[in-house]
């Protein structure tokens, strides 16, 4: 007849029979088999009755139900898919926003600075005040020098480069293109009286055609290398403008 054996604690099987014709009754669990115990009963020391329902193995300790009263504590995690097919999680982090030039790809992530910083440019020293890396200014800022000019507008490498405005202490204004730290490109220079030059420039220099409005922008002059001309009417002054990529100031 078929037999087999059973923990008498818990009821897991623990003989089979070894053959047909000897009807002997192998060890599941072998040397650890202490008195028809199972291995883990055995050792264990356990002596409870066994169950009739014969699980089929000890299960692991569950974790209770997550609910609104054990939440604390617990790591909070966010989904960030790294392909089409699989996801990866990371704990969450707070986001914080950075400016960065789009033209530069920089080894180190951008600072904006809102205290100041002072910088030296030239023989001109000032107090810096937006996005760093390394130390040098990149992306967005202004600086206000010691001695009453400013420049606000954008950066590179530490040079004023791309758009921006600068106030001479002096009094006129120019605003438009810059490059390695000089007016390089077209822009607008603005008299203190209120006249105003649409100029383009060159590694700092006035180059080619440009024109100068008057204070109530009612007559144009003709300019060549920043030197006013002769005088030209409003569609000429505009078509220059427009060459320039500029429109008649206001």
């Amino acid at each position: 007849m078929f037999r087999e054996g059973h923990c008498p604690t818990c009821g897991i099987q623990t003989h089979q029979l070894k053959g047909i014709l000897s009807k002997q009754l192998k060890p599941i669990t072998n040397d650890r088999v202490f008195q028809g115990k199972c291995q883990s009963c055995s050792s264990t020391g356990a002596s409870s009755p066994a169950s009739t329902a014969r699980p089929a193995a000890h299960p692991e300790p569950s974790a209770p139900p997550i609910g609104k009263d054990n939440l604390q504590g617990l790591p909070i995690i966010t989904a960030v898919a790294v392909d089409e097919s699989e996801s990866k999680y990371m704990p969450a982090v707070p986001l914080t926003a950075t400016i960065v030039a789009a033209t530069i790809v920089p080894s180190a992530p951008s600072i904006p600075s809102t205290a100041g910083i002072r910088f030296r440019d030239g023989n001109k020293w000032g107090n810096y005040v937006g996005s760093t890396v390394r130390d040098k200014r990149w992306s967005y800022g202004t600086i206000q020098y010691e001695d009453g000019s400013s420049y606000a507008g954008e950066w590179n490498n530490d040079k004023m480069h791309g758009n921006g405005r600068f106030n001479y202490a002096s009094g006129p204004i120019y605003e438009g293109k810059w490059k390695n730290g000089e007016m390089s490109g077209s822009g607008i220079y603005y008299y203190p009286d209120g006249k105003a030059d649409a100029r383009n420039y060159h590694q700092g220099e006035c180059v080619g055609q440009g024109v100068q409005w008057n204070t109530n922008r009612s007559q144009a002059q003709l300019l060549n290398c920043g030197r006013p001309k002769k005088i030209i009417s409003h569609g000429e002054a505009r078509r220059i403008a427009s060459q320039l990529g500029l429109d008649v100031p206001k």
